[in-house]
């Protein structure tokens, strides 16, 4: 099924093993208790092998993938002599179209623990009249090949390259009967036909299955010596020879001429799928060697036909629904994928090519088109992806996908908005796989573009599978101070007793399957946010360390249920050390505290690469604020005695693109300083002088400058009790504050003061808000709603 000629080219649709089932092993003792439900786990062999004298137990176990390909439950009820089939359409795909080598595959049950009868197979070489040997069916859709760019095509029929005869036939199962007679028992029947019958494998325009009816006798039980047996569902009770139509496989099969949708990626739990619609495709630009872009192309052009010079297109898709979602909240992308559609193909010169993903560098108005430059690293960034290897000229309408993620994590980084990098689209560029240089000529393939012309199925489109996740991050009028001065020490001991010290290694903690356990320590100097200035005193709020967490370590046998759920507790450490060589698992054990000051919980299905936040804020006022040394802290798991794949988090010293060492966050509020003027003031029926304190204003943060269309807020300052602590604005103007407050002192000023609000340049205060001058978010905008605002310094 690997070859062609030159006029057809065939696509392959979906494929079966078929296998004739034959029923269960006799029983021992007759008990048809013995048999049993069982599941069969299909795998591909990785190694190559040409004869049995090749293999051998150990061969297989160890040179099988770990996930099956395919699945199927053998009911206990099934009837013996019919058809298994399993779908292996991938497989065969991967096998003839990718070049995976075909070493077969191994049916391995999906509980070798329990014991039951055996279902039985025909084998290759069937002996017995109406037994069959496994057959592997493929489907096959063959495309007119054309060198045109007309996206017209010839279609034949679709048949299949090979098929299996089948027949109809009355089976004697396995049975346990006692009866010393000479009789027969028939099973229920659901048919009233004496005459023979044939059974249609698959559906085939070029071929037919040849029938007869027949009976086959599989291994039975008996519990005599007498002539009893025990007959399948039979035609009639009529005792001439009679058949059994064979029962049709219990795997459903749609039309061989109709290829199965592409995959859509999977949500997550709790989270959301968006498909990006053509009409959000923003831009679609494609670019030729030495030629002005094309900015309203009719078809996405890819390669190098003698014709024109090197061609790429540029595709920039608009995420502004997601990217506007990570103002408030991380978005985790767990996958994505790209749907394109090949509408043609120009030139004659074929080449065998593979179409990557390459995002853009710069914006499009920038790209070089200077022969020799369009696909290098000037324009476009290294590939993120890639879709299927075009062996052979692609047929007309072949629709084709590949992941997305990787490329759409560039611009929704999943560790933080702060990370993401600017989308100026991702470039569709064709690479020959022979290493020939993309200015060798070749054929350009065509694929849809986005038109009003264009079937919807047709369009190149992407889907992406989110989670939005709580972010913990400073909030205002706190600001964040980023303490990135750190240092990280990874402390292991095995199952002996041994222990060790690894200094610029990735973080973890917890046991790994080969009985290593795992604790990290993490220490930062915290001595820049405990300065001050003569003008602000600084408050800490709120304070977390941030880890780039990168999903678990790889399974040395590929299971992926190696991973679990782990918490991880965080103790401070007691005792003052400087350096990695300073300490060791005994110190840590030895001197930290035995109360965690924080856990945080890691869940199995995280996605790598986010932010995982640990608040420590009580810890870090006392370092900062209670001269509490700070000797770091130790991440130690809640179960040490479970072993799992280990998480693991980017180190301080690393140097991966993409990944982010550990950042302690403090959220600091700052409080001008204020120096009080001494007010005087006589207070009534005494002769008893009081010095009042003046309000501080709000601190002027860089240069402010009046608004011009608008008049000025006046505020009217009270201070009403005896201690000179509270201070009021909320008596209506005009009115004597004596009304509302009888027991107040004395006012600050009983006249109007001008306040002045005025527009931020610098960001501090969020979008269409402003301040009171207590820096209290005011519920109205009074009209400057374009504008960010706090006050102005004003003086009492």
């Amino acid at each position: 099924i690997e070859s062609t000629d030159n006029t057809f080219e065939t696509t392959l649709e979906e494929s079966f093993i078929h296998l004739n089932y034959l029923g269960t092993e006799e029983s021992p003792n007759g008990d048809v208790e013995d048999k049993t439900t069982r599941t069969v786990n299909v795998y591909k062999i990785t190694e190559p092998w040409d004869s049995p004298d090749d293999i051998d137990w150990d061969f297989i176990e160890d040179n099988r993938e770990d996930t099956p390909i395919a699945t199927v439950v053998i009911e206990e009820s099934r009837l013996g002599g019919t058809k298994v089939t399993i779908d292996i359409s991938d497989t065969v795909r991967s096998w003839v179209e990718e070049d995976v080598p075909n070493n077969g595959v191994v049916l391995i049950d999906a509980n070798e623990d329990e014991e039951s009868l055996l279902p039985l197979y025909a084998n290759e070489n069937p002996s017995v009249p109406d037994e069959y040997p496994p057959v592997l069916q493929v489907c096959e859709k063959e495309v007119h090949v054309s060198t045109s760019t007309s996206s017209s095509s010839t279609t034949t029929p679709s048949s299949t390259s090979s098929t299996s005869s089948t027949s109809s036939s009355s089976t004697t199962t396995p049975s346990s009967t006692s009866s010393t007679s000479s009789s027969s028992t028939t099973t229920p029947s659901s048919t009233s036909s004496t005459s023979s019958s044939s059974t249609t494998t698959p559906s085939s325009t070029s071929s037919t299955s040849s029938t007869s009816s027949s009976s086959t006798t599989t291994p039975s039980s008996t519990s005599s010596t007498s002539s009893s047996s025990t007959t399948t569902p039979s035609s009639t009770s009529s005792t001439s020879s009679s058949s059994t139509t064979t029962p049709t496989s219990t795997t459903s099969t749609s039309s061989p001429s109709s290829r199965a949708p592409p995959p859509q990626c999977s949500k997550p739990e709790g989270g959301s799928r968006v498909e990006i619609t053509p009409s959000s495709v923003t831009e679609i630009i494609v670019f030729t060697e030495g030629e002005d872009p094309n900015t309203s192309p009719t078809e996405l052009e890819v390669g190098n036909p003698p014709s024109k010079g090197v061609t790429v297109t540029v595709l920039k898709f608009n995420l502004t629904e997601i990217t506007e979602l990570q103002e408030n909240n991380d978005i985790w992308v767990t996958q994505s994928n790209i749907f394109l559609t090949v509408k043609g193909t120009e030139g004659d010169t074929w080449k065998e090519q593979v179409t990557k993903l390459r995002p853009l560098v710069t914006n499009p108005e920038n790209v070089d088109t200077t022969p020799g430059e369009l696909t290098s690293t000037d324009n476009f960034e290294e590939s993120t992806g890639e879709f299927p290897e075009n062996k052979k000229v692609p047929g007309d309408d072949k629709k084709i996908y590949t992941d997305f993620t990787t490329t759409i994590h560039k611009w929704i980084n999943p560790y933080s908005k702060d990370k993401n990098e600017d989308n100026n689209g991702v470039g569709l560029v064709n690479e020959y796989t022979d290493g020939s240089p993309d200015s060798e000529d070749g054929t350009l393939i065509i694929y849809y573009t986005v038109d009003e012309n264009t079937d919807e199925e047709h369009v190149p489109k992407i889907d992406i599978c989110y989670k939005e996740v709580e972010i913990k991050e400073c909030t205002k009028p706190s600001e964040p101070t980023d303490v990135k001065d750190v240092t990280a020490v990874v402390l292991t001991k095995d199952e002996d007793g041994n222990t060790a010290v690894h200094d610029n290694e990735t973080l973890s903690h917890g046991k790994d399957l080969d009985g290593v356990v795992y604790r990290s320590v993490i220490k930062f100097d915290t001595s820049t946010i405990e300065s001050t200035d003569n003008t602000f005193e600084t408050t800490l709020e709120e304070s977390f360390i941030h880890l780039n967490y990168l999903g678990t370590e790889e399974s040395p046998n590929g299971d992926v249920e190696d991973k679990t759920t782990r918490t991880v507790n965080v103790y401070k450490i007691t005792e003052p050390w400087d350096s990695p060589d300073d300490i060791d698992w005994d110190f840590i054990e030895d001197n930290r505290e035995d109360t965690p000051i924080a856990t945080v919980v890691i869940e199995e299905s995280r996605l790598g690469g986010t932010k995982v936040t640990i608040d420590i804020s009580d810890t870090v006022r006392s370092w900062v604020e209670e001269d509490e040394p700070n000797n770091g802290v130790v991440l130690i798991d809640d179960n040490e005695d479970e072993e799992s794949l280990l998480p693991l988090y980017a180190d301080d010293d690393t140097a991966v693109p993409d990944e982010y060492p550990p950042v302690l966050q403090v959220c600091e509020k700052k409080v001008p300083i204020s120096t009080p003027v001494p007010v005087t003031t006589e207070i009534p029926r005494e002769s008893t002088s009081y010095t009042t304190v003046t309000t501080p204003g709000s601190a002027a943060k860089g240069k402010c400058d009046r608004l011009t269309n608008g008049e000025p807020e006046q505020v009217v300052v009270y201070i009403v009790d005896p201690d000179n602590t509270t201070v009021i604005t909320d008596v209506p103007q005009g009115e004597n504050y004596t009304d509302h407050y009888p027991n107040s002192v004395r006012c600050i000023s009983d006249q109007p003061i001008q306040q002045y609000m005025c527009y931020d340049a610098q960001g501090l205060c969020k979008k269409q808000q402003k301040r009171d001058e207590y820096g209290r978010v005011s519920k109205q905008n009074k009209g400057y709603s374009n504008l960010e605002f706090r006050s102005c310094s004003y003086i009492l």
